[in-house]
């Protein structure tokens, strides 16, 4: 089953999946750890699942942009 991380507009496949981090593709074709206590799973279907960025991870990315 394909997972996508959605973060804000993009949507990245989560290639594999571990206990604490999702690892993505960007869109450069590089591979990216993500803390996975930042995202939840919603389930959009039943065969579709795409990771969200839940409040905090997005405060995070926004006071990381403007400082």
């Amino acid at each position: 089953m394909k997972y996508y991380l959605i973060y804000f507009t993009q949507e990245y496949v989560v290639i594999d999946e571990q206990q604490e981090y999702y690892v993505v593709i960007s869109d450069n074709n590089e591979e990216i750890t993500c803390s996975k206590d930042r995202f939840i799973v919603i389930r959009d279907s039943k065969l579709i699942q795409k990771i969200k960025a839940t409040i905090n991870e997005l405060n995070y990315q926004i006071d990381f942009f403007f400082s």
